[in-house]
C-alpha cells in the first residue's frame, strides 16, 4: 500500500498528468538493457532454478562474483530467510563450490569453496578464454550451440582473432585476468564434465562495459551446454531475496495504480545530475539521441537522491540549480536539509500496511501492523498526496487519488483480491499476522520449457533462441558496444599502464552485517563498532 514509487507515480500521473522519471536503475541497470536481446528476459529478476533441483543434480556450483548469505538477509518484501535451511543441505549434498572473486566472501567461506582469485573487473576476458579453449579442444556442446543459439558464426572470428588478430585464448585472458592457464584449462574440463551450475551476480555489471559480463557468462553457459537441465545451467538471482525459492503459483497483494504518465522523456537514472546542469544537450542512449530538457523542481519521495547517486558534489550543484525541491521524509537526512520543502512522513512502524513475503516464494501474506501511533506532524504518503490532490482539484481530484478508499479500505482489498487460497478472513488474518499458502513448484528448471521444444517456447530474442551476436547492437555502430560479447579494457583498473603508479584498486561490497542502511540500526552495528573500537586499543 505504501509502496513510494507506487503513491507517488499515482499522484503525478493520475491527478496531473505525469512528471519526468529516470529510466533504469543502479541494481541492473547495464545488464537490464541488453539481457533481454540476449536471453529473452532480464534474467537478473527471474525465477530461478529451485534449490531443490541444485541439491539433487548439481555437481558444480560457480558462484562467479555470488555471495548467496549476503543478500539474501533483505528482500523488497519480508524476507523469510528460508535460503538459510537450504544452504546447509548445499553442504551435505557434496557439492563442489567454486568461488570466482577478487575476495574470498562469506559464502565462500561456509561452502569451503575454491578460490579463483581474479583480477577485478577481468570477468569477461575469463569467460572468453574459456570459450576459446572449449572451441579449439572440440569440447564445447555443439549440439546445443547449433540447436539453441544463434550467431555463433558471427562470433567466432573475434573469438579466434581472425577480426582483431588477437585470439582470446588462455595465455591471452591468463594475462588479463592472473588466473593461471592450467587452471582455466581445470575449470573448462570440470565444467563440461560434471552437472555445472553457474551463479552470477549483480557487481560485475555495476562497472564500465558492466553490460557485457552477463553475455560473456550466458554465452560461455551455451557453450557449457547445461541451460535448462536440472541442476545446470545459469542463474543471476540466487543471491538476491530467496532465489531459488519454490514459487506459489499465486499472485499476492496486488497494489494501488500508477496511471499513466504522458510525459514521455525519462532522466538515464546514472545521469540525473548531468541532465539538470545540461538542458539542451543531447546524448546517445540505448541507440537514440535524446535531449536533457529543462528541470525546475524535484519531487522526491521515498529516496534520497545525495544517498543514491554518485559524484555527490555535482549533484549538490544539481539540486542548488533548480527553483524548488520538495521532499517527503520520516528523519533529518541530508536530502532533507537541502530541501525547500519538507513533509514529515511516517515510518514503517508507524502505519499499518499488507505485502507478501519473499520475492520468490510468494507463500505468505503478512499483516504490517504499525507498532506506535505517527509522532507529530507526521503523515504516511498516501495521506500526504490526497491532500495535495484536494488543494489542486478540490473533491474531483482528492477523489481520484484515492479511489474514494481510505487506505485501510485499500488493505482490506488488496487481500480480496490475492488470488492465493485465502484461508482466513479479514479479521482473523489481521489479528494472527500472517496468512500461509502451501505447496509451490519444487521442480522448477529455469529455461527447461525451452530446452525441451525451443520451437514452441522460443526466446523473446531476434531468433527465439540465445543470441551469441544481436544485430541491433551492431547495427548501432557504437564504439563501446558491438554485435558480440567483446573485451573492452576498462579506463582504469589494475591492469593498467597507470597501475604501477595506482597500484590499488578499491572494491566496495555490501558490509558483512548491513545492506545499505538496512540493519543498520540493530544490535549488530553496536557490537561491531565496540570491535573495531576494542581491535583498535589493543593495536
Amino acid at each position: 500500500m505504501h509502496n513510494s514509487n507506487i503513491v507517488t507515480g499515482r499522484f503525478f500521473n493520475i491527478v496531473l498528468g505525469g512528471a519526468v522519471g529516470t529510466d533504469g536503475e543502479y541494481s541492473n541497470g547495464a545488464a537490464g538493457r541488453v539481457n533481454n536481446d540476449i536471453i529473452g528476459d532480464l534474467e537478473v529478476y527471474s525465477q530461478q532454478t529451485t534449490h531443490e533441483q541444485i541439491i539433487k543434480n548439481t555437481k558444480v556450483y560457480v558462484m562467479w562474483g555470488a555471495d548467496l548469505f549476503k543478500c539474501n538477509r533483505i528482500d523488497y518484501v519480508v524476507p523469510n530467510h528460508a535460503n538459510d535451511l537450504y544452504y546447509p543441505k548445499y553442504k551435505e549434498a557434496g557439492i563442489k563450490f567454486i568461488s570466482i572473486d577478487p575476495y574470498y566472501n562469506e559464502s565462500a567461506e561456509m561452502f569451503e569453496a575454491e578460490w579463483i582469485k581474479i583480477r577485478p573487473n577481468t570477468d569477461v576476458a575469463l569467460a572468453l578464454g574459456m570459450m576459446h579453449y572449449l572451441y579449439t579442444t572440440g569440447k564445447y556442446d555443439k549440439e546445443f550451440v547449433e540447436k539453441y543459439t544463434d550467431g555463433f558464426d558471427k562470433f567466432l572470428p573475434y573469438l579466434l582473432g581472425k577480426s582483431d588478430g588477437i585470439p582470446k585464448d588462455v595465455a591471452w585472458a591468463s594475462k588479463i585476468t592472473e588466473v593461471e592457464e592450467s587452471k582455466i584449462k581445470e575449470l573448462c574440463d570440470l565444467f563440461v564434465s560434471q552437472s555445472t551450475f553457474i551463479a552470477g551476480n549483480w557487481a560485475m555489471q555495476r562497472a564500465e562495459h558492466g553490460e557485457q559480463a552477463d553475455w560473456a557468462l550466458i554465452n560461455l553457459a551455451s557453450m557449457i551446454g547445461q541451460i535448462g537441465t536440472a541442476g545446470g545451467g545459469i542463474g543471476f538471482s540466487m543471491h538476491y531475496a530467496g532465489g531459488g525459492q519454490a514459487n506459489s503459483g499465486y499472485r499476492t497483494t496486488p497494489g494501488l495504480s500508477q496511471g499513466r504518465n504522458r510525459v514521455e522523456f525519462s532522466i538515464p537514472a546514472s545521469r540525473v545530475s548531468e541532465c539538470i546542469l545540461n538542458p539542451g544537450k543531447s546524448i546517445n542512449f540505448k541507440g537514440k539521441i535524446i535531449t536533457f530538457p529543462e528541470i525546475k523542481m524535484i519531487y522526491c519521495c521515498g529516496a534520497t537522491l545525495l544517498g543514491h547517486h554518485p559524484n555527490t558534489n555535482e549533484l549538490i550543484r544539481a539540486i542548488r540549480s533548480v527553483d524548488t525541491v520538495v521532499v517527503h521524509e520520516p528523519w533529518w537526512t541530508p536530502m532533507a536539509k537541502i530541501a525547500d520543502v519538507v513533509f514529515p512522513s511516517t515510518c514503517t512502524m508507524e502505519r499499518d500496511d499488507i505485502t507478501s513475503g519473499s520475492t520468490y516464494s510468494r507463500n505468505v501474506i503478512y499483516a504490517m501492523k504499525k507498532i506506535v501511533e505517527p509522532t507529530y506532524e507526521h503523515r504516511d504518503d498516501f495521506a500526504i498526496f490526497a491532500e495535495l490532490a484536494k488543494r489542486i482539484g478540490g473533491e474531483e481530484k482528492y477523489n481520484q487519488y484515492t479511489g474514494g478508499l481510505s487506505y485501510e479500505e485499500w488493505i482490506k482489498k488488496f487481500y480480496a483480491s490475492s488470488d492465493g487460497p485465502i484461508f482466513k478472513e479479514f479479521d482473523k488474518f489481521w489479528e494472527d499476522g500472517f496468512v500461509e499458502f502451501e505447496g509451490g513448484d519444487y521442480e522448477y528448471v529455469r529455461h527447461a520449457d525451452f530446452r525441451a521444444d525451443p520451437e514452441g517456447n522460443k526466446l523473446a530474442t531476434q531468433s527465439g533462441k540465445i543470441q551469441f551476436f544481436v544485430d541491433k547492437f551492431a547495427e548501432a555502430k557504437l564504439p563501446d558496444m558491438k554485435g558480440h560479447v567483446t573485451w573492452f579494457e576498462p579506463s582504469e583498473y589494475l591492469g593498467s599502464k597507470e597501475a604501477s603508479e595506482y597500484p590499488f584498486h578499491l572494491l566496495t561490497p555490501h558490509p558483512r552485517y548491513r545492506v545499505h542502511s538496512q540493519l543498520d540500526n540493530t544490535w549488530v552495528r553496536d557490537g561491531l563498532e565496540m570491535c573495531i573500537r576494542f581491535k583498535g586499543v589493543s593495536q
